[in-house]
């Protein structure tokens, strides 16, 4: 992972995360804001961290959202940004009963627990990103998770995971890779 602060790189989010009163969960798309926009919009939900699930964290036409660029931003304006791509990007070759993905999952919960934490991608909608369809699909089939995480659009209101879950049918869901089992 890749901490905001380049004089203080960590590892593991957990030691370094700064605690806030109103902890959550949140799913944001960088999708075609510019990096003011974004920016307004993570202020705007106080966002304390923000959690990049890119697979691959470039943007050859939005190079404000490469990893170092979006990390500096967001740690100008107080926001701590690690990277779990490798584990956590839609792309990643990793089976949702991998011991990896397992713990990246347990460690956004707990990270959720303390502090207004988003994890973040490319697309706009949570509907086109693996971060409804796979991540927050995980998540609701955690204790206490199903009715905890909310979606960021792209005019900065938000809607429930649960509600955009429950519109869409279970085979539709992508909870695991191609040509693994749908639970």
């Amino acid at each position: 992972m890749v901490r905001a602060r380049p004089d203080n790189y960590a590892t593991e989010p957990e030691s370094v995360i700064t605690k806030c009163v109103d902890p959550g969960l949140f799913t944001i798309g960088h999708s075609a804001r510019t990096l003011d926009e974004f920016l307004e919009v993570v202020h705007q939900h106080d966002l304390r961290t923000i959690l990049d699930v890119r697979s691959k964290p470039y943007s050859r036409r939005q190079p404000w959202f490469n990893r170092n660029a979006i990390r500096d931003a967001l740690r100008r304006g107080g926001c701590d940004y690690f990277w779990l791509g490798a584990e956590l990007g839609g792309l990643a070759p990793i089976s949702i009963d991998s011991p990896a993905f397992i713990k990246r999952m347990e460690q956004v919960a707990e990270m959720a627990k303390v502090s207004r934490v988003a994890l973040m991608c490319s697309e706009g909608h949570p509907k086109d990103c693996h971060r409804g369809m796979k991540l927050t699909a995980y998540l609701h089939r955690l204790d206490g998770w199903k009715d905890q995480i909310a979606h960021i659009t792209a005019d900065g209101s938000t809607f429930d995971s649960v509600w955009f879950e429950d519109t869409k049918p279970k085979a539709w869901l992508w909870v695991d890779f191609p040509g693994g089992e749908q639970s």
